[in-house]
């Protein structure tokens, strides 16, 4: 996996650490406001599951928030700012100070949002991440299938038809990595003439991008 670097033209901010956590038992946070401000009763290295992190969620496969603030320098403020998450199970959605920047499905693969308008400079920012490890039929891989008889898998627990168990939360490293306003583009974030902020067919993507290195 490949992941972002430091250089002349791209600054990166590592997040890994302590944020701060709070199971959603009821998955009624976003109604309760919890996007502004997480009402945390623990902190959870990131990244890292919280099945294996705390004995009272090990067989917890329901809504976790993670909240953290970051501060920016002001010499980044010509530059754009990305939020990447290397992985999280499984569905995922980001706030950066209360606006939600992205949601991403999916349990394996790194998902980045642009967060240059949500940005603030003159203090802290909060990010909040809300990650959804409900095990169910319409899931990949799927849980909770009832109807299937697959032998060796049946009537275990959790209710699963897979051999490893379904981990909840924050998997690989979270980061924050900037790239100039002008630059080349990349797969994971396709788009306007800037980099991208819509995803393009690979043909349009292409001549975009030779015309933008063109400027």
């Amino acid at each position: 996996m490949l992941y972002p670097q430091s250089s002349s033209s791209r600054a990166v901010l590592s997040l890994d650490g302590f944020w701060k956590f709070a199971p959603d038992v009821n998955d009624d946070g976003e109604q309760r406001g919890w996007p502004i401000q997480v009402p945390a009763d623990r902190e959870i290295a990131v990244p890292a599951s919280w099945n294996e992190q705390f004995q009272d969620l090990m067989y917890f496969f329901g809504t976790g928030w993670y909240e953290r603030e970051v501060e920016l320098s002001r010499q980044l403020r010509t530059e754009r700012i990305w939020l990447r998450v290397g992985s999280a199970n499984y569905l995922s959605t980001v706030w950066v100070n209360g606006t939600e920047v992205g949601r991403h499905e999916g349990a394996h693969l790194p998902f980045v949002f642009e967060i240059t308008d949500q940005v603030r400079w003159d203090g802290p920012n909060r990010i909040t991440i809300r990650v959804d490890a409900a095990i169910a039929a319409d899931r990949l891989p799927p849980g909770d299938v009832e109807h299937e008889q697959i032998v060796g898998f049946k009537g275990q627990y959790p209710n699963n038809y897979y051999d490893f168990f379904p981990y909840g939360g924050i998997h690989r490293p979270v980061m924050l990595f900037t790239t100039p306003v002008l630059c080349p583009r990349h797969s994971d974030y396709d788009g306007d003439r800037r980099c991208g902020r819509q995803s393009q067919s690979p043909g349009r993507s292409k001549r975009r991008l030779r015309r933008s290195l063109h400027r």
